[in-house]
């Protein structure tokens, strides 16, 4: 989760941009959670797919750009 999102906007009208840093102090690892269904499995392979799809056409790393997001790093969990 990209934490700059949700300080800077707080702290907008109080804080200078210039008057404090925000910096990495460690990684959360999120994950998605799908029913455990046959639906379940059939949205995660449709999530897997258009995640994938996204990410390739730059589409994902766009919005994390119009949002001001930091783009978080995507790890397939079977492969961990």
């Amino acid at each position: 989760m990209d934490i700059e999102s949700l300080v800077y906007p707080a702290f907008e009208n109080e804080i200078k941009r210039g008057e404090f840093i925000v910096c990495d102090i460690g990684e959360l690892r999120l994950f998605w959670s799908f029913a455990y269904n046959q639906d379940g499995q059939r949205l995660k392979q449709h999530f897997d797919q258009v995640i994938q799809q996204i990410t390739m056409q730059g589409s994902l790393a766009a919005l994390y750009k119009k949002y001001v997001l930091t783009m978080a790093k995507l790890v397939n969990v079977n492969t961990l």
